[in-house]
Formats: structure tokens, sequence, C-alpha cells
């Protein structure tokens, strides 16, 4: 299309597109007078310290909490480690999501289990000691033995299922 069918509005528009990127150049190009040239910082310099902190020691933490920083009571319960013991380290090896088939009424998921055999499992249905009981888009959701629910995803190509 010629220039002199072009409606006025493009006309403006592709004029306005062409005196910005003239600007744009003239600017990369040429420094701002009396502008300092840039130089790259000493990077040592700009480097944070890191200073190593001493182990946090149980009478502190508790001086700290007797404050009450954050108003509530003052009285604290000592540190303690919290262990998840809903998961043992010999529970069953979680199958694999291969993928996903969502439909009216229920789905259906392919795992690949923890002996490289591939299984279509059907909602209500095991795939080892996992009984899978709902199927989203890329997600299955998996009861294990003792009640737990083990949530899987399906992967990207290339990846493995995730937990």
């Amino acid at each position: 299309m010629p220039w002199s069918d072009w409606p006025t509005s493009r006309r403006i528009a592709a004029l306005a597109l062409v005196v910005a990127l003239a600007w744009d150049v003239v600017v990369l190009v040429r420094p701002l007078p009396g502008a300092a040239p840039l130089a790259a910082p000493d990077a040592a310099s700009t480097l944070p310290t890191i200073r190593r902190r001493a182990f946090d020691d149980p009478a502190l933490v508790s001086a700290a909490a007797q404050r009450a920083p954050f108003g509530g009571s003052a009285v604290v319960a000592p540190p303690t480690t919290f262990v998840d013991q809903s998961w043992s380290a010999a529970a069953a090896p979680l199958p694999r999501l291969v993928g996903t088939v969502v439909k009216e009424g229920g789905g259906f998921v392919i795992v690949e289990m923890p002996d490289a055999s591939l299984r279509l499992v059907r909602i209500g249905e095991r795939a080892g000691s996992f009984t899978l009981r709902a199927v989203g888009h890329g997600t299955a959701v998996f009861f294990d033995s003792a009640g737990h629910r083990v949530p899987l995803r399906s992967p990207a190509p290339g990846t493995g299922s995730t937990p």
C-alpha cells in the first residue's frame, strides 16, 4: 500500500515511530555533555563483608524471648527440633507419574513403578502400596497404606515427577 493511501492516523503513528527510533539512536551514540565516562567500580570495594555468627546459644535465645518482642506471653518453651514421623525412611518408593487423563466421572493415570514397569491406574485402584484417589490436569493424589496423602505432579518433558 503506497504512502498516499495510508490514513492520516497511520501516517502520524509511522512518523512518531521513526522520530522515536532516531532519538534513541542519537541518545545511545552520543553521550551527554559533561557526563563522566562509565567506569567499572572496584569489585572488592562493593562486596559486603561476611561475618561468621556464633552458634545461637539457647540461653541467648531464651533471654531474647523473655523480652516478648511481639507482645504476648513472655513464657517460652525451650527450642526443640521437630521430627516428622508421618513419613518414615523405610516407606515404599514412590511411583513416577508419567501422565494423566481427566474425564467426566473419573480419569486415570499412567505411572512408572519402581521396577520400571508402566501401569495404568484408575481412581480407587492400587499401584503398589498406593491407592489413587483423585486425578487432575497433570496431578494425581495417592494415599499410602498408612493413610497419608501423597500428591504427584506430572513432569515437564525430560524430567521426573515431583512429590
